[in-house]
């Protein structure tokens, strides 16, 4: 079977910033710091290699927030937290 390959925006499943963001257009350019090319996924890679962060802050910080929008109470979803790995499906938290 042969492969085709048509462009993005013949599948009518983009938006058009998500089509002007793949095409390089240039009034979007100040709103990210790479091109979404080949190129410089290994300059991003490189980046969040070298960046220092606290995981589980940053985990905390998430679930909190999605706690908020959900109103649910903290004990449940922490009696359980051990893990910086989230996953939030629907309604429910689970830490893997």
């Amino acid at each position: 079977m042969k492969a085709e390959a048509i462009p993005y925006h013949q599948t009518k499943h983009f938006s058009q910033f998500i089509l002007k963001y793949i095409s390089g257009d240039t009034s979007l350019r100040a709103l990210y710091n790479r091109t979404p090319s080949i190129e410089s996924f290994k300059e991003q890679i490189l980046e969040k290699k070298s960046q220092n962060f606290n995981r589980n802050a940053l985990v905390t910080s998430l679930v909190d927030q999605y706690l908020g929008t959900i109103n649910r109470s903290r004990k449940y979803f922490y009696c359980c937290y051990r893990s910086p790995v989230v996953h939030i499906y629907g309604t429910s938290v689970f830490f893997v």
